[in-house]
């Protein structure tokens, strides 16, 4: 085999300026950049817990899909926003002070999956400490909740 100084200037000229193009396409155009999506779904999260604490039911369930599901930590499922809504507008008075923690967060395209912990403080004392699974998609500008999953790790103590 010769070597070929020539050959190699041309191969390694050709990799520097391919390498970089076919790294690129390996990233979908319309992909939300990672401190775009930390900056939105911690902002997503504040608001949740703002509109929660603040019992708004209406600004809660628009925080929803159409056809979101939520199951909570006893197994109950809900289907859908009237569903939601009902469960939300029922539950609402007794809703206590709820603080959201994310430790998992990542996204393909425009779906994102956010794992974390809740702690809820209801009015008579206590906490409740639940993990949570929540999937959310962008299908324009706003992120809207597809599927939330609960599961309680400590039950409630006073």
């Amino acid at each position: 085999m010769t070597f070929r100084p020539g050959a190699a200037a041309a191969l390694l000229s050709t990799l520097a300026f391919a390498v970089p193009s076919i790294a690129r396409a390996q990233i979908p155009e319309d992909a939300i950049p990672l401190q775009t999506l930390t900056s939105e779904m911690n902002r997503f999260r504040v608001e949740y817990a703002d509109h929660y604490n603040n019992k708004d039911v209406a600004a809660l369930v628009a925080m929803y899909a159409p056809d979101a599901i939520v199951t909570l930590e006893d197994g109950t499922t809900h289907v859908g926003r009237e569903a939601i809504k009902a469960a939300w507008t029922k539950m609402a008075p007794t809703f206590p002070h709820l603080i959201i923690s994310s430790d998992t967060l990542v996204a393909f395209g425009h779906t994102a999956i956010d794992v974390g912990t809740t702690t809820m403080h209801p009015q008579g004392g206590g906490e409740l400490t639940s993990r949570y699974l929540v999937v959310l998609r962008r299908p324009m500008r706003d992120w809207q909740i597809l599927r939330v999953s609960l599961v309680s790790v400590k039950p409630a103590t006073k």
